[in-house]
């Protein structure tokens, strides 16, 4: 199975039923707890400890998918995750539970970071952004769904019971990714492609521009004489670099689609030791990192890491204390803020979409980062005052901010990949969930001093400060592709 919209449609499933079991938990508390006779402290902790295996996890797996592949890894990760879901029908202690509820965020962790790099490597730059953002938008489908089917399936067969609903979803996606057919070339260590700003220590390699969209499929670099289509109109340097060939992929590099031999690359030319220019290159200075080279040792991919980070403290703050504000401010019942909350992530996973799309068409993955945050910001602000200033608005912004708070996710999350090239991006990529794990770990933290000091409504407030920390942290560019204060 070659064509890489089908594939993508496979990881969305998979990406389902693997967040249906890393956070089903919290939607059947109640029959957590009357199953091993819990408090709700108690079973909120339980419901936390598959985000605490997946922590613990998730590096060693973005080695093994960048070691053996996107299909075995997922493969693997699912088999695994549906028979850690059995277990829980035979475990009669809390402790018993515990125990599996982190074995299984342990097996879980990896579709997210495989299946981001199956885009990566069969989707061009000027459709990454979208297929990103459509495979991301599986993250609040799988979370509302759970929200949905959960508790249902809880009343009728108990705790154990509903958790299988995620672990027949996880089988019965398994044979369809196996079925996916490994890239006709695979460019397991690909050579930089490296531009003459990274060259000059100017570029984002250097630490102070943006992820640049190369086309990370091709093992070497396209030989390029000249710059003719650097002028040419409808040519987006950041996107297309020279030596592309005109349906828009690199010279050489065959469709993703075709089922015939791929072409063979024309041999890189020029530069020195492990990399190749990029003729024209106006891109920013990115490079893909070569053999044993890490991209790790420019700062171009720890500063977006640092902004999915600051971006996770709103995202999951809302989301945390949105129930509770609407049961507690606004005298809602649970199950009315429930539902109200599941509906955002409709909207959501739309967000994340055409932020995708808006990505495609601007050449940049960063640039949008900043208005969504600087627009979520301002919203969260609003928020804040809302109780003050205007107590109708206050529902209508809180529901606001929890879609814009979840709209920059596939963005960062592309950026990092193509900032970390093919051979890394496992890795990067599982980088990123560990931090934005160890970013909503410490948030509840933080915020629960900011509520006994200042109130419930000040969460919001301070989580606007974290935006608008990103927005100065996203590099801001000059027509020409240099990174500007």
């Amino acid at each position: 199975m070659r064509n890489r919209w089908i594939i993508l449609s496979i990881a969305i499933v998979a990406q389902i039923a693997s967040v249906a079991a890393l956070f089903g938990v919290a939607f059947v508390l109640p029959e957590l707890q009357d199953t091993y006779g819990l408090n709700v402290a108690q079973a909120g902790t339980l419901a936390g400890l598959p985000s605490l295996g997946l922590l613990l996890t998730l590096l060693v797996w973005g080695v093994v998918i960048d070691r053996w592949g996107e299909r075995f890894t997922m493969a693997l990760s699912l088999v695994l995750t549906a028979g850690f879901l059995a277990l829980l029908g035979t475990v009669d202690s809390a402790t018993g539970a515990a125990t599996v509820l982190a074995l299984v965020g342990a097996a879980g962790g990896p579709v997210n970071a495989a299946s981001g790099r199956l885009v990566l490597d069969r989707f061009h730059a000027r459709e990454r952004g979208l297929a990103m953002g459509i495979r991301q938008a599986a993250q609040p489908l799988g979370v509302g769904a759970s929200a949905a089917i959960l508790p249902v399936a809880a009343g009728q067969w108990g705790f154990a019971g509903a958790m299988l609903v995620p672990a027949l979803l996880a089988v019965v996606t398994t044979p369809l990714v196996l079925l996916i057919a490994s890239p006709g070339r695979t460019a397991r260590h690909p050579r930089t492609v490296e531009t003459d700003g990274a060259a000059s220590g100017t570029g984002p390699a250097a630490g102070g521009g943006e992820p640049a969209h190369a086309d990370l499929r091709t093992a070497t670099a396209p030989e390029s004489t000249g710059g003719a289509d650097a002028d040419r109109p409808g040519v987006d340097r950041d996107v297309e670099p020279e030596g592309t060939a005109s349906s828009g992929r690199p010279l050489g590099d065959a469709d993703p689609d075709d089922t015939g031999a791929p072409g063979r690359a024309a041999p890189a030319r020029g530069g020195s030791g492990d990399t190749a220019p990029v003729a024209g290159g106006d891109s920013g200075g990115i490079t893909a990192p070569v053999r044993g080279g890490s991209p790790y040792r420019h700062g171009a991919i720890w500063r977006v890491h640092a902004i999915s980070m600051l971006l996770g403290v709103p995202q999951f703050a809302v989301m945390t204390y949105a129930l509770v504000y609407l049961v507690q401010e606004h005298g809602w019942t649970a199950s009315a803020a429930g539902a109200a909350i599941a509906a955002t992530q409709v909207p959501g996973a739309l967000s994340r979409l055409l932020a995708g799309v808006w990505s495609d068409r601007v050449g940049s993955r960063l640039g949008p980062v900043r208005v969504i945050a600087a627009v979520s910001g301002g919203a969260l602000l609003l928020l804040a005052a809302a109780p003050a200033v205007l107590p109708g608005a206050a529902v209508p912004l809180l529901l606001a901010c929890l879609v814009l708070s979840m709209s920059h996710n596939g963005l960062t999350f592309t950026a990092v990949a193509e900032t970390a090239g093919l051979a890394w991006a496992g890795r990067a990529m599982a980088a990123q969930n560990s931090l934005q794990a160890v970013s909503t770990t410490l948030t509840p933290v933080l915020m629960a001093g900011v509520i006994h000091w200042q109130g419930l409504g000040a969460v919001y407030g301070v989580a606007a400060v974290f935006c608008a920390a990103a927005v100065a942290a996203v590099p801001r560019r000059a027509p020409g592709g240099t990174a500007r204060a």
